[in-house]
């Protein structure tokens, strides 16, 4: 089954007229499932004004989402959290997967700050495991053997472990 995939970069700025550095980290995400031939849409928070909540599911209806991708780094914390409450609520069916160094830093204890609602965290350079990532995920195939991942639970897609 062909995933339609989100990748969402979290606001850091207040005022839309405010200068920000860019991480790079999500635009190789975003390269490397391109190339892959996964499907890729992509929002830049910063750019689109409204609440977070409504851009997200408008989003998601917009281009059928299967698969959420955020992240970043702790500071942003209660940003990501943000984007995957919302998103957890409208849409609890939707994988979400959440990198950067807010999960990388320390992946079980980011994994249980965000209360059970983050289905899969990648831990380290998510371009090297992403595309794995996504190609277990469409196959139904086992979680366990990725590498540079955590998950949830047992059940996330028949993985076998987690937190």
């Amino acid at each position: 089954m062909k995933y339609n995939y989100l990748i969402i970069m979290p606001r850091l700025i207040n005022n839309f007229n405010e200068g920000y550095n860019f991480p790079i980290g999500i635009c190789y995400i975003s390269a490397v499932l391109k190339q892959a031939g996964f499907n890729v849409f992509t929002v830049n928070l910063n750019h689109v004004e409204g609440e977070v909540g409504d851009v997200v599911e408008a989003e998601i209806l917009k281009h059928d989402i299967d698969v959420v991708l955020t992240g970043g780094l702790s500071f942003q914390f209660i940003s990501l959290q943000e984007i995957v409450d919302k998103i957890r609520f409208k849409f609890p069916n939707i994988k979400i997967v959440v990198g950067g160094g807010v999960i990388t830093g320390c992946p079980e204890v980011a994994m249980q700050a965000f209360e059970g609602k983050v289905d899969i965290g990648v831990i380290g350079e998510g371009e090297v495991t992403i595309v794995e990532l996504a190609t277990a995920l469409e196959n139904n195939k086992r979680l366990n053997m990725i590498k540079g991942i955590i998950y949830r639970n047992p059940e996330v897609n028949n993985g076998g472990g987690g937190v």
